[in-house]
Order: structure tokens, then sequence, then C-alpha cells
């Protein structure tokens, strides 16, 4: 596997299309990454059972937030970015927050930061404040970073594939976790 450059990555932008609704290629191209944007809107968990699990994320409940959002110290909410990722088959890309963002204690993806190939969709981030002011996060600043890298071979069974089971290709928008099938716990 290959970091991918920023000509890889205009070269990929402008023939392939793996990212849509980018303002300027030239404002967020890096040298090895694509900054992406904060979108308008979260949700804040709230209302959370004192015990989850994955199986019954249902019982979650969230508030929508719209326009700029002030983040306090140890809290977590979900956001999305403004662009569309469309990956091929043997792409990848991994969510890495910006440098200011986490000097200021902001991380944009608590542990899921990989996009596998074949992903659609904007990219949901899971935000947490561990730093000790509260920031203020703005719809349409640069808040995270994708790192693309190509893969070896073309992956046998992209992320969407027909009976993938993939529950997040061709997410828009903010999105709450989904109930996942998991074996019955041991007794």
């Amino acid at each position: 596997m290959a970091i991918l450059s920023d000509v890889d990555i205009e070269q990929y932008i402008l023939s392939e299309g793996i990212i849509e609704n980018y303002r300027s290629v030239e404002e967020q191209l890096q040298p090895a990454s694509f900054d992406v944007r904060l979108a308008d809107g979260i949700l804040k968990p709230v209302g959370a059972p004192t015990l989850i699990r994955p199986d019954n994320v249902s019982e979650i409940e969230y508030t929508e937030h719209e326009g700029k959002y002030a983040i306090a110290p140890g809290e977590f909410i979900l956001a999305s970015t403004m662009e569309l990722v469309n990956l091929p088959d043997d792409l990848v890309a991994v969510v890495n927050g910006r440098s200011t963002f986490g000097r200021l204690g902001i991380t944009v993806h608590v542990t899921a930061g990989y996009v596998d190939p074949g992903f659609r969709g904007t990219i949901t981030l899971e935000i947490y404040n561990c730093g000790p002011v509260t920031v203020e996060l703005c719809p349409g600043e640069r808040i995270a970073q994708l790192v693309f890298e190509r893969l070896s071979t073309r992956a046998r069974t992209p992320y969407g594939a027909p009976g993938s089971n993939n529950k997040y290709q061709d997410q828009i928008g903010v999105t709450a976790p989904r109930v996942e099938d998991l074996p019955p716990e041991a007794g």
C-alpha cells in the first residue's frame, strides 16, 4: 500500500470523483491529504440508559443542533462532513483530525477513522472534547483530513457490495449508530 500524494489525490478527485461537494481542490488539498469540512447539524446523545449494548443502540436518544456548536470539556457529539466520499474498490481513506483542533483537545473520531474501499456517503465524525476549555465548532470549517492509500489489489468484497450487510453505505449527513446483528450473550 502507498499513501497518495497531492498529485494523486487531485487526479482521483478530478477523474474518478472520489470526493464531491468540496469547496476548492486548491484550498482543501494538502501535500498528502485532503481537508474535509464540518457539515451543519450535530447529534448530541441524551437520555441514554446507564448500560447499553451495541445491539440495543435504539435506546439512545439524541437532540439535534444546527449552526455553531460549543462543545464542552468531556462532551461527545456526532457530526458529519460536508464532502461526499466515493471510494473505488482499490482505495481506502483514513480520517484524521487537523492539528489546530487537536491542540485544542478536539478529537474527530473516537475509533472509527477507517473508510473501506467501496464506501459511498458522507463521513460521520465522532467528536470528543478531551481538552480543558469549551471549543466553538462552526459549519463549513475544515475540521479533519482524509489520507488515501492505494491497495495492493482490489478488494474482493468492497463495502456496500450485494449481500455484505454494510449498514452505512450511502449515508448522507450525521448518522447515529445502527443496530447490528450480534451473537447472543454467553450465558
